[in-house]
C-alpha cells in the first residue's frame, strides 16, 4: 500500500492547503517542544477548538492507518476530541477522545458518548505514538 499523506510540520507553516487542506483556532508550529527534526503542530484547545484536517479523494480508500504523536503539558479540564475520522458518504465515524485524567478513549461515533476502548492513564510532558487503522467495510 502506497504512503497517500503525511506531514511532520518541517516546512513551518500553519497556512491552509499547505501540508494540510484546513485548518482553525489558530493552529500553530513550534521549535520549542519537538519529538524529531526541528517543528512540531500546536495546538491548546482549552482555549478554543483548534484543529488540523486533511480531506482525502472521495470513494478511493479502504483501509487508512493514522499514525501521530502527542505531548500533553497539561490534560483539559473536560473530555475532548484530539483526533476523528469520519467517511461523509459511508456515514461512519470514530473519535480519539482524551479526559481530564490523561486517558485517551476510542469513540464509535464522532458525537456518541459510547467509548469502545480506553487507554491507561498517560503522564504529562511524555510524547506518546498514537496508531488507529480504519478498514472501512462501508465502501467495498
Amino acid at each position: 500500500m502506497a504512503r497517500l499523506y503525511q506531514t511532520g510540520f518541517e516546512l513551518n507553516s500553519a497556512t491552509s492547503a499547505v501540508e494540510w487542506t484546513t485548518s482553525s483556532g489558530g493552529f500553530a508550529i513550534s521549535s520549542t517542544t519537538v519529538r524529531s527534526g526541528t517543528y512540531s503542530g500546536r495546538a491548546n484547545p482549552t482555549a478554543s477548538t483548534r484543529y488540523m484536517q486533511h480531506t482525502f479523494q472521495a470513494d478511493t480508500i479502504k483501509t487508512t492507518f493514522h499514525r501521530f504523536y502527542m505531548n500533553a503539558a497539561t490534560f483539559p479540564g473536560a473530555t475532548i476530541a484530539i483526533w476523528q475520522y469520519k467517511d461523509s458518504g459511508a456515514g461512519i465515524g470514530f473519535s480519539l477522545k482524551l479526559t481530564s485524567g490523561g486517558v485517551i478513549q476510542m469513540v464509535n461515533d464522532i458525537s456518541s458518548a459510547t467509548v469502545l476502548a480506553s487507554s491507561s492513564a498517560l503522564s504529562t510532558g511524555t510524547w506518546y505514538r498514537i496508531e488507529v487503522k480504519i478498514v472501512d467495510h462501508a465502501t467495498t
